[in-house]
């Protein structure tokens, strides 16, 4: 097992979330954090970089030790078969062991620090971060970031995308990364340019693994966020979206359902032809996109950012503690 310090400076996190989702949650947390007094908390899992859990830990870490919960985080070692096991286990269940060296758990710090310290970007930032892709900027941008992964359905994408483009002026783009180390990215990214090439209209784009900035910028200046996946866990790239108040078109698959409420704070899909529908719908419906893009916004925060996660992890060990105790309630 090797540690992962997280890194402990800067602002108050527990103040930080105060801010955003008032004074009454972060109360409870504390609350339920005084009733895990003398005991701590290791969080153990296989990678410290890439996807949307290793992500998650490196706040909610810090977050549990500023609620005095002495908390650590532990990573399974892997081996060279790293790749390969994780295409494997992502299929299934889109976890791996990994192996991580002093350098590339640096680097990993290194990007969440540059990624934390810009996160409400400016039109200026956005611009410069854009203007390399050289993307159309006279026409909406419907926009699916993802690996290049069957699972991810960018063919499907296109094929709606190709529907929507006999109704509606709009432009694709499909941003992604990762496809060196993955078995199948390679191929998968392949088949996505030819049919790209074919269809027209869509921008097929190639980010490096630290381009989080370029994708905030990307997610924010887009009409509409596509997620269509044809299996699921919890699509973290749908919470950054409805975050950015973006209408929201995703497939009902794994967590997607519990983000996007149909109707609400997006739109569901089943299919190609109703994801089409879906986008045209809204390409034609501006006030429908901002309702939408403010309840998504709304839903995040007062389910999917760190405190409520925080807040699930102490109700469980509280309990947990409680019964060990013999404690009742």
């Amino acid at each position: 097992m090797s540690r992962v310090e997280v890194r402990r400076d800067g602002p108050s996190l527990v103040d930080g979330y105060r801010a955003v989702v008032g004074d009454g949650p972060m109360q409870m947390l504390e609350t339920l954090a005084a009733r895990l007094r003398g005991h701590r908390i290791v969080m153990v899992n296989s990678t410290a970089t890439g996807g949307g859990v290793a992500e998650i830990l490196h706040r909610l870490v810090r977050l549990l030790q500023e609620l005095g919960v002495p908390t650590s985080w532990e990573v399974m070692p892997g081996d060279a078969r790293f790749h390969g096991i994780t295409k494997t286990l992502h299929n299934t269940l889109h976890g791996a062991p990994g192996a991580l060296s002093a350098d590339d758990i640096e680097w990993y710090h290194e990007t969440n620090r540059r990624a934390a310290a810009a996160l409400e970007l400016d039109e200026h930032e956005e611009d410069a971060l854009l203007a390399p892709l050289e993307l159309p900027t006279r026409r909406p941008w419907v926009t699916q970031v993802s690996r290049y992964d069957r699972l991810k359905d960018p063919l499907g994408v296109i094929e709606a995308f190709r529907l929507v483009r006999g109704r509606e002026d709009a432009h694709l783009v499909l941003a992604g990364g990762g496809a060196d180390d993955d078995p199948e990215g390679a191929a998968v990214l392949v088949e996505v340019r030819e049919r790209a090439a074919q269809v027209g209209g869509v921008s097929v784009l190639l980010l490096p693994s630290d381009a989080h900035l370029t994708i905030n910028a990307l997610q924010r200046r887009s009409a509409i966020v596509v997620q269509k996946s044809l299996r699921e866990g919890f699509a973290l790239t749908v919470s950054e979206a409805l975050w950015k108040r973006r209408a929201v078109v995703a497939s009902a698959v794994g967590g997607i359902p519990l983000q996007v409420l149909h109707e609400r704070t997006g739109m569901l899909v089943h299919s190609i032809e109703g994801c089409a529908y879906q986008i045209t719908r809204l390409l034609r419906a501006p006030d429908l996109r901002r309702r939408l893009g403010a309840a998504g916004r709304e839903h995040v925060r007062g389910n999917f950012l760190h405190p409520r996660e925080a807040r699930d992890y102490l109700a469980v060990f509280a309990r947990l503690v409680e019964a060990a105790n013999g404690v009742v309630r």
